[in-house]
């Protein structure tokens, strides 16, 4: 898998909205934020993916464009609203976006930096299309810590692949590429679910190549290594088939674009 091209995920689309869902508490927290932000739009979403965002963002109210490199994920969001296209689709790389400057009240990128190993750029696309005054909103997704990433980095070493993905990791790499843009931070809102997996369907969702860090090793690879990572796991944590507890953080990184001089 070449880790200089953006990841789509077009493999994903049967399980993406199964296995990254968020709460219902989660999101009545989450869409107040989004709204006052973006107000009544346009807003436009960088990997729009299935719509697990912009359709709630949509139902509330806000005019949303969406844009995504790929084609299966998007069909799913049709078929999520009902069969419709509820608002604008494009298929297009965020590194170089089909808008002319200042086109959008908002710009929001979920989960979707951190896929784009040109993410500089993509940010700065971002800005150019948002007009002076507008908002961004942005998530770079962090990796859940506790057993969850004990097991990510075994499997990883099993597997021979990173464990760092191909676009931004940090969100302090984020925060200083936005103020070199001109970005001034308006506030950092983070949103805690807190879940439970076992062992073993951890270790089966890795082998299965559920989370896309494992995408870039074939299926028998994945294999060979889930089954070091259960003897590895057994060892560590004994019956595989018990519970774990685990958080997952949602952290929305608000900018505010320097206003029109």
């Amino acid at each position: 898998m070449n880790r200089t091209e953006s990841l789509r995920f077009d493999r994903a689309v049967d399980y993406y909205d199964r296995t990254r869902a968020l709460s219902r508490t989660s999101m009545a927290k989450i869409l107040p934020l989004l709204k006052d932000r973006f107000g009544e739009g346009p807003c436009l979403e960088i990997g729009v993916g299935t719509g697990r965002m912009a359709l709630p963002l949509w139902e509330e109210g806000t005019a949303m464009i969406g844009l995504d490199l790929s084609r299966p994920m998007m069909r799913r969001l049709i078929a999520n609203a009902g069969g419709r296209m509820p608002f604008p689709l494009l298929v297009g790389n965020a590194e170089a976006l089909p808008f002319e400057d200042d086109s959008f009240a908002g710009g929001l990128a979920v989960h979707v930096f951190h896929l784009i190993p040109e993410w500089r750029v993509a940010a700065r696309e971002l800005v150019r299309v948002v007009r002076p005054g507008g908002a961004l909103v942005i998530d770079i997704g962090r990796q859940t810590r506790g057993p969850f990433r004990d097991l990510l980095a075994e499997f990883a070493r099993a597997a021979a692949i990173e464990q760092d993905h191909r676009g931004v990791n940090e969100p302090v790499e984020l925060d200083e590429t936005m103020s070199e843009l001109g970005c001034s931070p308006e506030g950092l809102e983070v949103f805690i679910e807190s879940r439970s997996a076992t062992y073993n369907n951890t270790i089966a969702a890795l082998e299965e190549g559920t989370y896309s860090i494992t995408w870039s090793a074939d299926e028998s690879t994945r294999k060979g290594a889930a089954e070091q990572t259960r003897r590895w796991a057994e060892d560590r944590y004994g019956d595989l088939a018990q519970n774990y507890d685990y958080h997952l953080a949602i952290e929305l990184r608000s900018y505010r674009l320097p206003p029109r001089m």
